[in-house]
Protein backbone atom coordinates (compact mmCIF):
# COMPACT_ATOMS: atom_id res chain seq x y z
CA UNK A 1 0.00 0.00 0.00
CA UNK A 2 1.17 3.42 -0.73
CA UNK A 3 0.34 7.18 0.59
CA UNK A 4 -3.16 7.60 2.47
CA UNK A 5 -4.18 4.18 2.00
CA UNK A 6 -0.65 2.65 3.61
CA UNK A 7 -0.93 5.77 6.26
CA UNK A 8 -4.18 4.55 7.56
CA UNK A 9 -3.75 1.21 7.79
CA UNK A 10 -1.06 1.96 9.89
CA UNK A 11 -2.50 4.21 11.74
CA UNK A 12 -5.68 1.91 12.28
CA UNK A 13 -3.16 -0.70 13.46
CA UNK A 14 -1.54 1.60 15.59
CA UNK A 15 -4.73 2.78 17.10
CA UNK A 16 -5.51 -0.93 17.96
CA UNK A 17 -2.47 -1.92 19.60
CA UNK A 18 -2.71 0.99 21.88
CA UNK A 19 -6.06 -1.00 23.21
CA UNK A 20 -3.46 -3.79 24.35
CA UNK A 21 -2.39 -3.82 27.96
CA UNK A 22 0.61 -1.71 28.61
CA UNK A 23 0.75 0.20 24.87
CA UNK A 24 -2.12 2.71 26.08
CA UNK A 25 0.59 5.13 27.29
CA UNK A 26 3.29 4.09 25.09
CA UNK A 27 5.09 6.60 22.59
CA UNK A 28 5.17 5.14 19.10
CA UNK A 29 6.82 6.36 16.08
CA UNK A 30 6.92 5.10 12.77
CA UNK A 31 8.00 6.41 9.03
CA UNK A 32 8.28 4.25 6.16
CA UNK A 33 9.30 5.58 2.53
CA UNK A 34 11.00 3.91 -0.80
CA UNK A 35 14.89 4.41 -0.61
CA UNK A 36 15.19 5.43 -3.98
CA UNK A 37 13.07 8.18 -3.79
CA UNK A 38 11.55 9.25 -0.79
CA UNK A 39 8.54 8.72 -1.56
CA UNK A 40 6.05 8.19 1.86
CA UNK A 41 4.50 4.32 1.84
CA UNK A 42 3.03 5.17 5.57
CA UNK A 43 3.73 7.15 8.83
CA UNK A 44 2.56 7.33 12.30
CA UNK A 45 3.75 9.78 14.67
CA UNK A 46 6.66 10.09 12.14
CA UNK A 47 7.91 13.52 13.74
CA UNK A 48 7.50 13.24 17.40
CA UNK A 49 11.75 12.95 18.84
CA UNK A 50 11.68 9.10 20.44
CA UNK A 51 14.62 7.82 22.46
CA UNK A 52 16.62 5.53 20.00
CA UNK A 53 18.55 3.80 22.35
CA UNK A 54 21.28 1.72 19.92
CA UNK A 55 19.87 3.39 16.71
CA UNK A 56 21.97 6.10 17.21
CA UNK A 57 24.51 4.52 15.72
CA UNK A 58 23.17 4.89 12.32
CA UNK A 59 23.41 8.41 13.18
CA UNK A 60 27.41 8.49 14.37
CA UNK A 61 28.43 5.83 11.62
CA UNK A 62 26.94 7.25 8.63
CA UNK A 63 28.58 10.89 9.15
CA UNK A 64 31.47 9.19 10.17
CA UNK A 65 31.47 7.69 6.82
CA UNK A 66 30.58 10.94 4.99
CA UNK A 67 32.42 12.91 7.04
CA UNK A 68 35.94 11.11 7.80
CA UNK A 69 35.90 8.99 4.57
CA UNK A 70 35.79 5.37 4.51
CA UNK A 71 39.33 4.60 4.01
CA UNK A 72 40.02 7.00 7.55
CA UNK A 73 42.35 4.89 9.83
CA UNK A 74 43.65 6.10 13.41
CA UNK A 75 46.88 6.70 13.86
CA UNK A 76 48.83 5.83 16.98
CA UNK A 77 52.06 7.40 17.31
CA UNK A 78 55.47 6.36 18.98
CA UNK A 79 57.31 9.86 20.23
CA UNK A 80 59.95 11.40 22.11
CA UNK A 81 61.34 14.52 23.48
CA UNK A 82 64.97 14.94 24.50
CA UNK A 83 67.87 13.58 22.87
CA UNK A 84 69.23 10.32 21.73
CA UNK A 85 73.12 9.58 22.24
CA UNK A 86 74.73 6.33 22.25
CA UNK A 87 71.25 4.27 22.33
CA UNK A 88 70.19 6.14 25.62
CA UNK A 89 67.22 8.13 25.58
CA UNK A 90 67.42 11.23 27.89
CA UNK A 91 63.98 11.90 27.96
CA UNK A 92 60.66 10.61 27.71
CA UNK A 93 59.10 7.95 25.56
CA UNK A 94 55.44 9.14 24.18
CA UNK A 95 52.92 6.70 22.79
CA UNK A 96 50.39 9.51 21.32
CA UNK A 97 46.50 8.13 20.82
CA UNK A 98 44.64 8.84 17.84
CA UNK A 99 41.44 8.13 19.64
CA UNK A 100 41.61 4.70 17.95
CA UNK A 101 39.14 2.45 19.70
CA UNK A 102 40.52 -1.00 17.71
CA UNK A 103 44.26 -0.76 19.70
CA UNK A 104 44.63 -3.94 21.24
CA UNK A 105 41.38 -5.23 20.15
CA UNK A 106 41.18 -8.53 19.16
CA UNK A 107 38.27 -7.94 16.84
CA UNK A 108 40.77 -8.11 14.11
CA UNK A 109 44.12 -9.58 13.30
CA UNK A 110 46.10 -6.50 13.41
CA UNK A 111 45.39 -4.91 16.48
CA UNK A 112 46.01 -7.17 18.91
CA UNK A 113 48.67 -6.36 21.15
CA UNK A 114 50.75 -9.40 20.49
CA UNK A 115 51.43 -7.55 16.97
CA UNK A 116 51.46 -4.04 18.19
CA UNK A 117 54.11 -4.23 21.26
CA UNK A 118 56.47 -6.05 19.39
CA UNK A 119 55.83 -3.56 16.58
CA UNK A 120 57.11 -0.81 19.18
CA UNK A 121 59.88 -2.29 20.17
CA UNK A 122 60.96 -3.02 16.57
CA UNK A 123 60.48 0.92 16.16
CA UNK A 124 62.73 1.55 19.60
CA UNK A 125 65.22 -0.91 17.83
CA UNK A 126 65.72 0.31 14.82
CA UNK A 127 66.62 3.78 16.98
CA UNK A 128 69.14 1.61 18.56
CA UNK A 129 67.28 2.85 21.63
CA UNK A 130 68.36 0.32 24.60
CA UNK A 131 67.59 2.41 27.54
CA UNK A 132 65.37 5.45 28.72
CA UNK A 133 66.18 7.86 31.25
CA UNK A 134 62.61 9.42 31.48
CA UNK A 135 58.93 8.12 31.81
CA UNK A 136 56.37 6.52 29.23
CA UNK A 137 53.76 8.25 28.87
CA UNK A 138 50.69 7.60 27.63
CA UNK A 139 49.35 10.92 25.97
CA UNK A 140 45.36 10.65 25.34
CA UNK A 141 44.71 14.78 24.62
CA UNK A 142 43.77 14.32 21.62
CA UNK A 143 40.36 13.93 23.46
CA UNK A 144 38.75 15.79 26.10
CA UNK A 145 39.84 14.30 29.67
CA UNK A 146 36.38 13.43 30.72
CA UNK A 147 35.62 9.76 28.88
CA UNK A 148 31.83 9.09 29.37
CA UNK A 149 29.19 11.38 28.27
CA UNK A 150 27.68 13.61 31.35
CA UNK A 151 24.28 12.30 30.78
CA UNK A 152 25.63 8.38 31.21
CA UNK A 153 23.48 5.94 34.24
CA UNK A 154 26.49 6.00 36.79
CA UNK A 155 25.84 2.32 37.04
CA UNK A 156 26.76 1.83 33.70
CA UNK A 157 30.47 3.81 34.27
CA UNK A 158 31.89 0.01 35.75
CA UNK A 159 31.09 -1.89 33.04
CA UNK A 160 32.75 -2.66 29.47
CA UNK A 161 29.46 -1.40 27.93
CA UNK A 162 29.80 1.98 29.76
CA UNK A 163 33.32 2.18 29.34
CA UNK A 164 33.85 5.95 27.24
CA UNK A 165 36.18 6.80 24.80
CA UNK A 166 39.90 7.54 25.57
CA UNK A 167 42.41 9.36 22.82
CA UNK A 168 44.57 6.79 23.98
CA UNK A 169 42.24 3.29 24.13
CA UNK A 170 43.97 -0.15 24.61
CA UNK A 171 41.58 -3.87 24.66
CA UNK A 172 38.50 -1.77 24.21
CA UNK A 173 39.25 -0.29 27.71
CA UNK A 174 37.89 -3.65 29.26
CA UNK A 175 39.07 -6.07 31.47
CA UNK A 176 37.21 -9.56 32.38
CA UNK A 177 36.83 -10.87 35.93
CA UNK A 178 36.29 -14.57 36.44
CA UNK A 179 33.95 -15.76 39.18
CA UNK A 180 33.83 -19.30 41.27
CA UNK A 181 30.26 -20.12 42.68
CA UNK A 182 28.51 -21.69 45.16
CA UNK A 183 25.75 -24.33 44.59
CA UNK A 184 22.88 -23.11 46.06
CA UNK A 185 21.33 -19.40 45.54
CA UNK A 186 22.42 -17.00 47.96
CA UNK A 187 25.92 -18.26 48.27
CA UNK A 188 28.85 -16.22 48.03
CA UNK A 189 31.16 -16.10 45.14
CA UNK A 190 35.08 -16.18 44.98
CA UNK A 191 36.92 -13.70 42.56
CA UNK A 192 39.75 -15.68 41.00
CA UNK A 193 41.30 -13.38 38.79
CA UNK A 194 41.36 -10.05 35.89
CA UNK A 195 42.43 -10.38 32.68
CA UNK A 196 44.66 -8.71 32.73
CA UNK A 197 45.95 -7.87 35.60
CA UNK A 198 45.13 -4.44 36.69
CA UNK A 199 47.88 -2.26 38.84
CA UNK A 200 45.94 -0.75 41.95
CA UNK A 201 42.48 -1.71 41.15
CA UNK A 202 40.54 -2.61 44.23
CA UNK A 203 37.91 -4.79 43.68
CA UNK A 204 34.68 -5.58 46.42
CA UNK A 205 33.47 -8.74 45.12
CA UNK A 206 29.41 -8.57 46.44
CA UNK A 207 28.41 -11.11 43.86
CA UNK A 208 26.36 -14.32 44.87
CA UNK A 209 25.21 -17.44 43.48
CA UNK A 210 22.01 -17.02 41.89
CA UNK A 211 18.96 -19.80 41.27
CA UNK A 212 19.50 -22.48 38.65
CA UNK A 213 19.10 -20.85 35.01
CA UNK A 214 19.30 -17.74 36.14
CA UNK A 215 21.88 -16.50 33.67
CA UNK A 216 24.32 -13.15 34.11
CA UNK A 217 23.17 -10.95 36.35
CA UNK A 218 26.25 -9.35 37.80
CA UNK A 219 27.65 -5.72 37.43
CA UNK A 220 30.49 -4.02 38.16
CA UNK A 221 30.23 -0.23 39.51
CA UNK A 222 32.66 2.16 39.42
CA UNK A 223 33.54 5.93 37.85
CA UNK A 224 36.68 6.84 35.53
CA UNK A 225 40.04 7.00 37.06
CA UNK A 226 38.49 5.92 40.30
CA UNK A 227 40.43 2.11 41.04
CA UNK A 228 37.81 1.18 43.98
CA UNK A 229 35.53 -1.05 42.31
CA UNK A 230 32.19 -3.31 43.52
CA UNK A 231 30.84 -6.23 41.78
CA UNK A 232 27.56 -7.03 42.30
CA UNK A 233 24.67 -9.08 41.64
CA UNK A 234 23.81 -12.82 41.10
CA UNK A 235 25.69 -15.58 38.39
CA UNK A 236 24.54 -18.85 37.89
CA UNK A 237 25.38 -21.62 40.62
CA UNK A 238 27.89 -23.65 40.09
CA UNK A 239 30.06 -22.39 37.95
CA UNK A 240 34.08 -22.94 37.90
CA UNK A 241 35.01 -19.97 35.80
CA UNK A 242 32.06 -17.80 34.93
CA UNK A 243 32.90 -14.27 33.45
CA UNK A 244 32.06 -10.57 33.40
CA UNK A 245 33.48 -7.96 31.78
CA UNK A 246 34.12 -4.05 33.54
CA UNK A 247 35.64 -0.96 32.40
CA UNK A 248 39.26 0.07 32.67
CA UNK A 249 39.61 2.41 35.13
CA UNK A 250 42.29 4.85 33.09
CA UNK A 251 43.20 3.14 29.57
CA UNK A 252 45.80 5.67 28.66
CA UNK A 253 47.84 5.04 32.12
CA UNK A 254 47.41 1.37 31.40
CA UNK A 255 48.06 1.48 27.79
CA UNK A 256 51.83 3.19 29.26
CA UNK A 257 51.89 0.58 31.95
CA UNK A 258 51.83 -2.16 29.39
CA UNK A 259 54.08 -0.57 26.85
CA UNK A 260 56.43 -0.24 29.92
CA UNK A 261 56.37 -3.92 31.42
CA UNK A 262 56.64 -5.17 27.62
CA UNK A 263 60.03 -3.37 27.30
CA UNK A 264 61.54 -3.75 30.41
CA UNK A 265 60.78 -7.70 29.85
CA UNK A 266 62.59 -7.22 26.34
CA UNK A 267 65.95 -5.64 27.83
CA UNK A 268 65.01 -1.61 27.62
CA UNK A 269 66.01 -0.06 30.69
CA UNK A 270 63.72 2.45 31.97
CA UNK A 271 64.56 5.24 34.82
CA UNK A 272 60.51 6.73 35.28
CA UNK A 273 57.29 5.39 35.43
CA UNK A 274 54.24 5.12 33.27
CA UNK A 275 52.07 8.57 33.96
CA UNK A 276 49.61 10.09 31.46
CA UNK A 277 49.20 14.06 30.98
CA UNK A 278 46.67 14.08 33.81
CA UNK A 279 48.59 12.84 36.54
CA UNK A 280 51.69 14.85 35.39
CA UNK A 281 49.30 17.88 35.62
CA UNK A 282 48.50 16.69 39.03
CA UNK A 283 51.75 16.83 39.88
CA UNK A 284 52.45 20.11 38.78
CA UNK A 285 54.49 19.25 35.78
CA UNK A 286 53.00 19.31 32.65
CA UNK A 287 53.88 16.75 29.20
CA UNK A 288 56.17 18.62 26.22
CA UNK A 289 54.68 20.53 23.15
CA UNK A 290 53.77 18.55 20.11
CA UNK A 291 56.65 20.65 18.12
CA UNK A 292 59.32 19.33 20.84
CA UNK A 293 58.95 16.00 20.28
CA UNK A 294 60.44 13.36 17.45
CA UNK A 295 58.30 10.82 15.74
CA UNK A 296 59.84 7.16 16.05
CA UNK A 297 56.96 5.29 13.81
CA UNK A 298 53.19 5.35 13.80
CA UNK A 299 50.94 2.33 14.02
CA UNK A 300 47.24 2.66 12.26
CA UNK A 301 44.05 1.17 12.34
CA UNK A 302 42.11 -0.71 9.85
CA UNK A 303 39.99 1.57 7.58
CA UNK A 304 36.72 2.99 9.09
CA UNK A 305 34.98 0.63 6.63
CA UNK A 306 35.91 -2.06 8.98
CA UNK A 307 35.54 -0.19 12.33
CA UNK A 308 31.85 0.62 11.11
CA UNK A 309 30.92 -2.56 10.34
CA UNK A 310 32.06 -4.02 13.90
CA UNK A 311 30.22 -1.21 15.60
CA UNK A 312 26.61 -1.45 14.10
CA UNK A 313 27.05 -5.57 13.97
CA UNK A 314 28.19 -5.52 17.43
CA UNK A 315 26.48 -2.71 18.21
CA UNK A 316 29.85 -1.44 19.90
CA UNK A 317 29.28 1.20 22.32
CA UNK A 318 33.21 2.35 22.51
CA UNK A 319 33.58 2.31 18.76
CA UNK A 320 30.69 4.42 18.45
CA UNK A 321 31.75 6.80 21.00
CA UNK A 322 35.56 7.11 18.88
CA UNK A 323 33.41 7.66 16.03
CA UNK A 324 31.47 10.69 17.56
CA UNK A 325 34.27 12.10 19.05
CA UNK A 326 36.42 11.94 16.00
CA UNK A 327 33.96 13.92 13.60
CA UNK A 328 33.83 16.65 16.45
CA UNK A 329 37.79 16.30 16.58
CA UNK A 330 37.95 16.79 12.68
CA UNK A 331 35.17 19.37 12.73
CA UNK A 332 36.33 21.52 15.43
CA UNK A 333 39.68 20.50 16.36
CA UNK A 334 38.97 19.27 19.59
CA UNK A 335 37.63 15.58 20.67
CA UNK A 336 34.67 16.30 23.07
CA UNK A 337 31.32 14.99 23.25
CA UNK A 338 29.97 18.24 22.99
CA UNK A 339 31.47 19.56 19.58
CA UNK A 340 30.22 15.79 18.35
CA UNK A 341 27.17 16.34 19.29
CA UNK A 342 27.34 19.82 17.67
CA UNK A 343 29.18 18.54 14.35
CA UNK A 344 26.73 15.68 13.22
CA UNK A 345 23.58 17.73 14.31
CA UNK A 346 24.70 20.82 12.15
CA UNK A 347 25.83 17.78 9.30
CA UNK A 348 22.66 16.84 9.21
CA UNK A 349 20.85 20.23 9.43
CA UNK A 350 22.17 21.11 6.26
CA UNK A 351 20.97 18.18 4.54
CA UNK A 352 17.26 18.87 5.36
CA UNK A 353 16.90 17.15 8.78
CA UNK A 354 14.20 18.47 11.52
CA UNK A 355 16.84 19.97 14.30
CA UNK A 356 13.15 20.28 16.60
CA UNK A 357 13.48 16.30 16.28
CA UNK A 358 17.18 15.95 16.22
CA UNK A 359 18.41 15.88 19.98
CA UNK A 360 21.91 14.13 20.35
CA UNK A 361 23.73 13.96 23.52
CA UNK A 362 26.38 10.59 22.68
CA UNK A 363 27.24 8.39 20.00
CA UNK A 364 26.27 4.95 21.00
CA UNK A 365 22.62 5.58 22.51
CA UNK A 366 23.53 4.42 25.71
CA UNK A 367 22.30 8.07 27.19
CA UNK A 368 18.49 8.00 27.43
CA UNK A 369 18.78 11.83 26.49
CA UNK A 370 18.85 11.59 23.21
CA UNK A 371 15.92 11.76 20.88
CA UNK A 372 15.22 11.63 17.32
CA UNK A 373 12.04 11.38 14.74
CA UNK A 374 11.00 8.28 12.60
CA UNK A 375 11.01 10.54 9.91
CA UNK A 376 14.75 11.87 10.76
CA UNK A 377 15.93 8.90 10.43
CA UNK A 378 14.16 7.31 7.18
CA UNK A 379 15.86 10.58 5.70
CA UNK A 380 19.49 9.83 6.70
CA UNK A 381 18.70 6.25 5.71
CA UNK A 382 17.47 7.94 1.83
CA UNK A 383 20.40 9.99 1.98
CA UNK A 384 23.09 7.18 2.61
CA UNK A 385 21.61 5.41 -0.14
CA UNK A 386 23.14 8.10 -2.79
CA UNK A 387 26.15 8.41 -1.19
CA UNK A 388 29.72 7.03 -2.28
CA UNK A 389 30.22 5.15 0.49
CA UNK A 390 26.32 3.27 1.00
CA UNK A 391 27.71 0.11 0.17
CA UNK A 392 30.14 0.15 3.51
CA UNK A 393 27.60 1.74 5.55
CA UNK A 394 24.56 -0.71 4.11
CA UNK A 395 27.14 -4.01 4.77
CA UNK A 396 27.75 -2.82 8.25
CA UNK A 397 24.09 -3.34 9.28
CA UNK A 398 23.38 -6.64 10.82
CA UNK A 399 21.19 -9.16 8.63
CA UNK A 400 17.69 -10.23 9.83
CA UNK A 401 17.91 -14.20 11.16
CA UNK A 402 21.73 -14.34 10.20
CA UNK A 403 23.79 -11.46 11.71
CA UNK A 404 24.52 -9.70 14.96
CA UNK A 405 21.83 -8.07 16.71
CA UNK A 406 19.41 -9.26 14.65
CA UNK A 407 20.70 -13.19 14.40
CA UNK A 408 17.50 -14.20 16.28
CA UNK A 409 15.04 -11.75 14.08
CA UNK A 410 12.99 -12.84 11.52
CA UNK A 411 13.87 -16.52 11.63
CA UNK A 412 11.93 -18.52 8.98
CA UNK A 413 9.78 -15.47 7.66
CA UNK A 414 10.19 -13.27 4.74
CA UNK A 415 12.19 -11.05 6.78
CA UNK A 416 15.09 -13.73 7.06
CA UNK A 417 18.01 -12.60 4.55
CA UNK A 418 15.81 -9.72 3.30
CA UNK A 419 15.95 -7.30 6.01
CA UNK A 420 19.14 -5.44 7.20
CA UNK A 421 18.82 -2.92 9.83
CA UNK A 422 19.84 -1.36 13.57
CA UNK A 423 18.21 -2.64 16.49
CA UNK A 424 18.26 -0.58 19.99
CA UNK A 425 16.85 -1.38 22.91
CA UNK A 426 16.97 -0.37 26.83
CA UNK A 427 14.40 -0.54 29.42
CA UNK A 428 11.01 0.71 27.91
CA UNK A 429 12.76 1.45 24.64
CA UNK A 430 12.64 -1.24 21.38
CA UNK A 431 13.65 0.57 18.07
CA UNK A 432 14.42 -0.59 14.74
CA UNK A 433 15.71 1.04 11.52
CA UNK A 434 16.94 0.19 8.21
CA UNK A 435 16.25 -1.78 4.83
CA UNK A 436 13.62 -4.12 3.82
CA UNK A 437 13.10 -5.14 0.17
CA UNK A 438 9.18 -5.26 -0.70
CA UNK A 439 7.62 -8.07 -2.67
CA UNK A 440 9.01 -6.61 -6.31
CA UNK A 441 12.85 -6.42 -5.14
CA UNK A 442 11.76 -2.50 -4.64
CA UNK A 443 14.04 -1.39 -1.62
CA UNK A 444 11.68 0.39 1.17
CA UNK A 445 13.81 2.40 4.42
CA UNK A 446 12.04 2.16 7.51
CA UNK A 447 12.01 3.50 11.59
CA UNK A 448 10.17 2.14 14.22
CA UNK A 449 10.68 2.90 17.67
CA UNK A 450 8.96 2.45 20.69
CA UNK A 451 9.32 3.93 24.36
CA UNK A 452 7.27 3.69 27.37
CA UNK A 453 5.80 0.32 27.11
CA UNK A 454 4.49 -1.57 30.43
CA UNK A 455 5.17 -5.12 29.10
CA UNK A 456 8.09 -7.94 28.95
CA UNK A 457 10.35 -6.85 25.58
CA UNK A 458 9.84 -10.03 24.10
CA UNK A 459 6.37 -9.24 23.23
CA UNK A 460 7.05 -5.76 21.88
CA UNK A 461 9.74 -7.03 19.35
CA UNK A 462 7.05 -9.84 18.10
CA UNK A 463 4.33 -6.52 17.77
CA UNK A 464 7.24 -4.37 15.84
Amino acid sequence: ATGNVGRTSLVQYIQSLKLLDGLGGASIGISVKYADNGDLIAEYNSQQAIAPASVTKLITTSTALLVLGETFRFSTALQYDGEVQNGILRGNLIIHGGGDPTFGSDRFSDTKLEKLLPAILNYLHQKDIHTIEGDIIGDDSVFEEAMAPATWNWGDLGNYYGAGACGLSILENAYTLYFRSGSQAGDSTFLLKTDPTIKGIQLINDVQSGKKYSGDNAYVFGSEYTYLRYARGTIPPDESNFSIKGSLPDPALFAAQTLEDFLRINNISITGEATTPRLLRMQGESISSKDARVLIGEIKSPPLSSIVMQTNIYSNNLFAEHLHKAIGYATYGIGSNYNGNKAIKKFWEKRGLNSDALFLTDGSGLSRNNAISADNLTCILIQMVKEKTFESFYNSLPIAGKSGTLKSVGKGSILENNLRAKSGSMNLVRCYAGYVQNLKGRSICFAILFNNYNGPTEDIKSII
